[in-house]
């Protein structure tokens, strides 16, 4: 089982990176590996706050890594890209519903330092949610193939 914990980090690290280039290529706004720094920090910005931020990522990453393995087995769900896209959109489905939770939880945000995120990321905008829903199933695709 700790095969699935180390594929759930690569590909939460693919997923991360790829949300991470679309940020400063300006195709969105979201900034979620700052979101979750400052959530664990109180910082808004730093490299405390980036470290944190991509180590939480990751290690959350690692754990779903667990819990795709046992609802693959459980459910004998067998690998295709239509199974990863299905459950890469559960995925964005459960993580995008606790988003304003996380928003009430994080110091940040109660301070004006940083926008909330709401459901889905929509508070950033419709790219946002385009980089949200896509980095999930990217995840889940990666979850699906990634082979050691």
């Amino acid at each position: 089982m700790f095969l699935m914990f180390k594929v759930g980090v690569v590909s939460g690290m693919i997923m991360g990176i790829a949300a991470m280039i679309l940020h400063k290529i300006k195709f969105t706004t979201l900034d979620l590996t700052r979101y979750f720094g400052a959530l664990l920090t109180g910082k808004a910005s730093g490299t405390v706050n980036f470290i944190s931020g991509f180590i939480f990522h990751l290690i959350v990453s690692g754990i779903l890594g667990f819990v795709y393995a046992f609802a693959m087995i459980r459910l004998q769900i067998s690998i295709s890209v239509v199974n990863a896209v299905l459950f890469g959109l559960v995925h964005t489905l459960i993580s995008g519903s606790f988003l304003p939770f996380f928003d009430k939880l994080n110091p940040c945000v109660a301070q004006g330092l940083i926008r909330p995120m709401g459901y889905f990321a929509s508070k950033y905008g419709v790219t946002a949610v385009i980089t949200f829903v896509a980095g999930h199933v990217i995840y889940a695709l990666c979850i699906f193939y990634i082979r050691f």
